[in-house]
C-alpha cells in the first residue's frame, strides 16, 4: 500500500494560502505537477466487459484534471499463467470482452513509457443479486434507490449507473429547406428530428457495508435523485444499475475519495489526507499512484419509469421557454439561413396558395440539437 499523505499536505497547504490571502496568491507550483498516474476501474469475471481508465495528474492550475495515457499495455494476468490484453478504445479508457474465470486471482499490469506498474494480486467477489430498484415520488422530485443483501464474502458496495430518457423538441418540423433549388422537400417519417434519447453516466460515489445494516440487508440505498419539472420524467426514463461488491480495503479508498469530492465527484478531485492504493510502480515502489482496482462479477438491474407513474408532473424545460414560430413568405426563402438557425415547420396555408411557411429556430424544433440522438436504444421498451 502507498501513503499519499505528502501529496496531500501540499495540496491543502496551497489551498490554504490561496484561501488566507485577500490578495490572489500564486505561489509556484511546479512542485505539485508530480505527473502521477490515476487508475480506475474493475476487473468483471464470468463474462461482461472490464473497462480501466489511465491518466495522469496536471498542475493545480491546469484546465483539465488530468492528461490521459493513450499509449499502454494493458493486460491482466491469472494466478494460473492466462493473460488478456485490453484494448485501447481511446481517451486513455481500456477495455476487455471476454469470459475470465471465477476462481482465480489477478493481477493488473501496466507498461507506459514512464516504467511498469502491478496491481497486487486481486480475488474476485461475486456480488449478490440486486433484490430492488425502485423510486418513490416526494415534494422535491423522485428518488431512485436498491436494495440488496449481503454475506460474509461481499458485505462491502459500490453503485454506478446510467440513465437514459425520451424528450420530444418544443415544434415538430415537416420539411427542410433545399438551398440550391429553393424548394421545400417534405421529410420522410424517419427523418423528423421531433423525438429522442439522452444518456447521462453516474458521477457520484455511491457507497454502503451491509454491516450497518441488520442482517446483512441493505435497504433502500439512494443512488440518485431526480428534481421537480425534470424533463427525465417528462415521457419515459430508464435507469440500468450496476452493483459491484469489492474488499475493505477497496471501500476504505472509495469512502476517502467520496467524503472530499462528493461536490465535485471522481477519482481526480481533491486528495484526502490518506489514500491507499494496490497499485505499484515496479522500478520505484514509493512512487505513488492513485487508484485501487477489484475485481469481481457484478450485478445488474434495469427499471423503466413512465410519466404516469410520478402524475401530476409538469415538464419545464428552460430552453423551450422562448421558442416561437415566425412566418415566413415564399419570397424571403432564400435570405434565411434555414440549415443552420431555423426550420421549416409546415405551409402556412391560410389561401388557396400557400404563400409561405411557419418556421422556428433549430433549438426548438429539432431534438438533437441539445445533444440528443435520434437512434432508440436497443433496450428501449415503449
Amino acid at each position: 500500500m502507498k501513503n499519499l499523505s505528502l501529496l496531500s499536505l501540499q495540496f491543502f497547504a496551497l489551498m490554504f494560502f490561496c484561501w488566507a490571502c485577500r490578495e490572489v496568491f500564486e505561489p509556484e507550483v511546479s512542485s505539485l505537477d508530480h505527473n502521477i498516474l490515476v487508475v480506475e476501474g474493475y476487473i468483471e469475471v464470468g463474462g461482461g466487459e472490464t473497462s480501466i481508465s489511465l491518466g495522469r495528474t496536471n498542475p493545480v492550475y491546469d484546465s483539465a484534471s488530468l492528461s490521459p495515457v493513450l499509449s499502454a499495455a494493458v493486460n491482466i494476468e491469472s494466478e494460473g499463467g492466462s493473460s488478456w490484453l485490453l484494448n485501447h478504445l481511446g481517451n486513455g479508457i481500456y477495455s476487455l470482452k471476454d469470459h475470465i474465470p471465477e476462481d482465480q486471482k489477478y493481477m493488473l499490469r501496466i507498461s507506459t513509457e514512464a516504467g511498469e506498474y502491478w496491481s497486487e494480486w486481486i480475488t474476485p467477489i461475486i456480488t449478490p443479486e440486486i433484490q430492488e430498484v425502485d423510486f418513490e415520488k416526494n415534494e422535491e422530485g423522485v428518488i431512485i434507490y436498491a436494495s440488496t443483501l449481503g454475506n460474509e464474502d461481499a458485505r462491502y458496495f459500490i453503485w454506478d449507473f446510467e440513465e437514459t430518457w425520451a424528450y420530444r423538441s418544443a415544434y415538430r418540423a415537416y420539411y427542410r429547406y433545399e438551398r440550391n433549388t429553393n424548394q421545400m422537400i417534405l421529410l420522410k417519417e424517419e427523418e423528423h428530428a421531433y423525438k429522442c434519447w439522452k444518456s447521462n453516466n453516474s458521477k457520484r460515489i455511491i457507497l454502503a457495508s451491509s454491516e450497518g445494516y441488520q442482517n446483512d440487508h441493505i435497504y433502500q440505498k439512494e443512488l440518485l435523485q431526480i428534481a421537480d419539472r425534470s424533463e427525465k420524467l417528462g415521457e419515459r426514463y430508464s435507469l440500468f444499475v450496476k452493483q459491484k461488491a469489492i474488499n475493505r480495503e477497496a471501500f476504505i479508498f472509495w469512502e476517502a475519495i467520496r467524503k472530499n469530492s462528493d461536490d465535485i465527484g471522481g477519482i481526480f478531485s481533491p486528495l484526502p489526507s490518506l489514500v491507499s492504493s494496490n497499485l505499484y510502480n515496479t522500478n520505484n515502489p514509493e512512487e505513488p499512484v492513485i487508484g485501487h482496482i477489484s475485481a469481481g462479477k457484478s450485478a445488474v438491474k434495469r427499471i423503466f419509469i413512465n410519466k404516469s407513474e410520478v402524475e401530476p408532473w409538469r415538464t419545464l424545460i428552460p430552453e423551450y421557454i422562448r421558442c416561437q414560430i415566425f412566418d415566413v413568405p415564399a419570397k424571403e426563402y432564400p435570405n434565411i439561413y434555414w440549415e443552420r438557425f431555423y426550420v421549416p415547420l409546415i405551409p402556412n396555408c391560410g389561401a388557396p396558395v400557400c404563400p409561405g411557411f411557419l418556421i422556428s429556430t433549430t433549438e426548438c424544433a429539432d431534438c438533437t440539437a441539445r445533444g440528443g440522438f435520434l437512434q432508440k436504444p436497443d433496450f428501449w421498451i415503449d
